[in-house]
This record gives structure tokens, sequence and C-alpha cells, in this order.
């Protein structure tokens, strides 16, 4: 380290707390400066990954920091410069990038553009890092044990992100009541046992409503283990003796906000970012419970089932108020929202005889190139409350404002902002056609809209129900591309 960052570093012995001084704003997004203070945390605190899980092996691993023209490498020994030629050409095919994982000079890399990186705002969930090297420090080593995480092929079950419409109370409410119970038996160790049995209550309740949800137990597993990872080792970076197991988990705690009514919106809107909030605290809470727990997990176990079957559910327990209003208060808010945008689509696929156009899953279409402009300008307008993937009770999954441009069949398919019955695993999407949108001439279908636009051939059949259902033919079996 250099600078100010030798200068001003003070250790608090008393409290085990390493404490550095905020630079000026100026210093702070010096890209030199990053470089030195993530290496100082990498040094500090990579050694002990296999201290925090067996077989991470982070000391003989890298962080590549992109720059300017420069790539310097930062490893627990130190730093140094590396021919940025060689690195750019391993970068993914995609613009606007942030990271990657690479084999860089005989380590294995995660590759971070600092500008990207630090671009956007801090952690919704997560008492935000403002500086900018802490920020690439914990970018690094959460994707760094991503990384890990592969490449020693963890079992968890697949998965894919949704959040619901209609938005129900009961989902985030448990949830939230569970994450507050958590919080509060790490905050408070003398009563513990007390917070973690009311813990398994809110845990048990939602079984009893939702079941086993297999995207909770896998975004537990995957995310929720690399935000305990992250900030553990951020934990071990802060403090006077990054070995000291306890003092290691009693600063992580300071790195995640109890439960408040602007955190709730992480438990209402979706269910991912709560995984990560949930996997954090489960796996502190276990490593002070049981030995060995890490390679349970690893095998598929859900870290929250792990620790609350240690504490078996005793009668019932009174809710937070606060919890309850300002859930209920989000939950009516979001079905405003997501219905004017959803509600729409469901009224004409549930009850009527609009034709309907099935196209194969976006997910798997080709990108049409002629339309990546069209497709830019749709993606400005683009809210992003209402994409991804959304299901209810007694409705089919539905995606959200999808925006795409693609070859279908012997034309092309412009989207913008349209919602379509069908999700992530789903084969074959469901657009509910307008009559004042398309025209069917013969089996060549225009489409014409806000949100359509395209031209290809389609086999037209009749369902029980008398709607006209439009399928696009293969373009080999109509002699070629078009359009």
């Amino acid at each position: 380290m250099k600078g100010w960052m030798t200068d001003m570093m003070v250790c608090l012995v008393g409290i085990g707390v390493l404490v550095t001084s905020n630079p000026t704003a100026a210093n702070a997004y010096d890209p030199g400066n990053i470089v030195d203070e993530v290496q100082a945390m990498v040094a500090r605190s990579w050694p002990l990954a296999p201290d925090i899980w067996p077989g991470a092996d982070f000391d003989a691993q890298s962080a590549v920091l992109l720059f300017e023209n420069r790539a310097v490498e930062v490893t627990t020994d130190g730093q140094r410069e590396l021919d940025r030629s060689v690195i750019d050409p391993l970068a993914p095919g995609f613009p606007d990038w942030v990271f990657f994982f690479a084999d860089v000079a005989g380590r294995r890399a995660v590759v971070i553009q600092l500008d990207a990186a630090v671009s956007g705002p801090p952690s919704p969930i997560f008492p935000g890092d403002t500086e900018p090297a802490r920020r690439i420090f914990r970018l690094a080593t959460h994707e760094k044990f991503h990384d890990f995480q592969m490449r020693s092929r963890w079992v968890a079950p697949r998965a894919n992100g949704f959040a619901e419409y209609p938005v129900t109370a009961s989902w985030s409410r448990q949830r939230a009541h569970l994450y507050d119970a958590m919080h509060r038996a790490l905050a408070q160790p003398a009563e513990q046992s007390q917070h973690l049995r009311h813990a398994s209550r809110w845990y048990q309740a939602f079984a009893d409503v939702h079941g086993s949800v297999t995207e909770m137990t896998s975004q537990e597993i995957i995310e929720g283990m690399a935000q305990y990872a992250e900030l553990q080792l951020l934990a071990a970076a802060d403090i006077a003796d990054p070995t000291d197991r306890d003092a290691r988990i009693r600063q992580s705690l300071r790195y995640v906000f109890p439960w408040h009514a602007g955190l709730q919106p992480n438990f209402t809107r979706g269910h991912g970012y709560q995984t990560y909030l949930l996997g954090s605290l489960a796996g502190a809470l276990l490593e002070t419970t049981r030995q060995h727990w890490q390679m349970d997990v690893a095998a598929g176990r859900s870290p929250l089932d792990m620790l609350l079957a240690l504490y078996p559910v005793t009668g019932d327990i009174d809710p937070v108020p606060e919890i309850d209003a300002s859930n209920q208060a989000l939950v009516e808010v979001l079905n405003s929202e997501r219905g004017a945008h959803l509600q729409p689509l469901l009224d004409l696929y549930m009850g009527s005889s609009a034709a309907r156009l099935l196209i194969p899953s976006p997910y798997r279409l080709v990108a049409d190139p002629r339309l990546v402009e069209a497709v830019e300008e749709a993606r400005k307008e683009t809210n992003p409350h209402l994409t991804g993937e959304f299901r209810g009770e007694g409705v089919p999954p539905m995606t959200g404002s999808i925006v795409g441009g693609y070859i279908v069949g012997d034309g092309y398919l412009l989207v913008r902002n349209r919602a379509m019955v069908g999700g992530a695993t789903d084969g074959v999407f469901t657009i509910v056609l307008q009559p004042e949108e398309f025209l069917l001439d013969g089996t060549r279908l225009l489409l014409a809209s806000d949100s359509l636009e395209g031209e290809f051939t389609v086999n037209v059949s009749v369902d029980t129900e008398g709607r006209w259902i439009l399928e696009p033919i293969s373009a080999s079996d109509v002699g070629g591309p078009g359009g």
C-alpha cells in the first residue's frame, strides 16, 4: 500500500477492528489507489478462504483489474502489470460487460472492468460501501466464490428466478419475519436459541402454505453462500486478527441490515434478493452451531433447512406489526403496478376468443442483426420492475416486458416491452393478439402495433374454443428466409 492508505491506517486493538480513514472523493476513484486498496484487502483475507469454506483456495488465484489501457493482476502476494492485448480477446462478445472468468498468466482470475463495476449504485440489500475499492473487493470475492462453486460441481436444484403476480401477502410476510428472527439470533447471542425457534416457526409457516420451493433452495445455496463467503472475507479484511473466527462473524453483522421498512421491498418485490439476505445469515449462524456443515450445503441441502432443523418449533409467536403493515402496503402498490402490465394479457388469455400466436421461447430464438438499433431504443423504455418471469396462484406463468428482435421462420419479429404467456422453462410462448394489431393474408402474418412488428408465414388452425392458433413455419418449409 502507499500514499494516504499507509499514513492513515489505525489499528484499534481494543475492539479488534481495523479502521481506514475515508479518502477524498478524487483519491477514492483514482485507479491506482483502487488497485492498492483492493490488493491490501486481498492479502489480508483471501488466504483465509479455506477456513471459511473447505477447498476454496483463493490464495493461488487473482483478480485482474482493467482501466484505461492497463491490466493489473492483484494477488495475495502483490500486483503486477499484464499485457492488455492478451486480456482483451478473452472478454465476452457483448457490450457493457462488468466481469468474466478466465485463466490468465497461469492463474484462475476474475477479470473486472473498473469503470463499469463502480458506476452503478451500491447494493440495495446490504449496507452500501460507497468507496470504490471496497465495492471492487466485494464483487471480486463474491464472483470468485461462484467460480469455485461451478468448478467444484456443487449440487443445487435447477431453478429460475421469478416474481409474484397476483402478489399475495403471505409469501413475503413470512420470509420477512423469518429474516427478522434470524438477524436477531445473530445480533443477540444470549437469546439466540429463542430467536431461532421463532425463525423455525416462520419457516414452517411458509412451508405449510407454499411447500418446498425449488427456486428458493437453489438460490439459498448458490447466492446465499456466495454472499456468506463475501461478507466473512470482507470481515477478515477489516478486523485486527483475520484468523479470529468469532470476531469475523461479529464484524460481518455490521454489513447486514436489521429489518426495516426500507428493506421490505426486497422481500415483497421478488424472490431473488431475499436469498442473499437469508443465506448470508444462515451461514454465519451455522458456523456458530455445528461443524462440517459446508459439505452438506454443497451437496444440495438448503442452509436454512439445515440450521432450523436444530431448533424445533414450539408454539405460536406474535408477528411484528411494522413488518405486516409495510408488507401489505407494498403488496397493494405492486399489484397495481404489475396489474397494469400483466392483467390485460391475463384477461385476454383466460377469457376471450382472441387469436394466439405461438412462438418458440424468446430465450431460444436467434437474434436478427438488422433489428439491433430498434431493440436498443425499445430497452430505453423498459421498466425493470416489470421484466422477468411472474407466477401466481391459478394463473399461467408470464414473462413481462420482453424486448428483442428475432429471426422467426421466414421473416422477423420485433418485440417492444410486451408481456407474453410463458416462463423460462417453457419451449413455447403465447402472444395474445388484439384484432387491430395483425393482418392475416392467407398464411402470411403481418404484425403492426406499438409493441409488435413483424412478418412471416404461419400455419393457421382453430382450437376447440374457436380461437385462431398461429404458428410460424420454419424457413426451410417455405423455401428460405425472407423479410
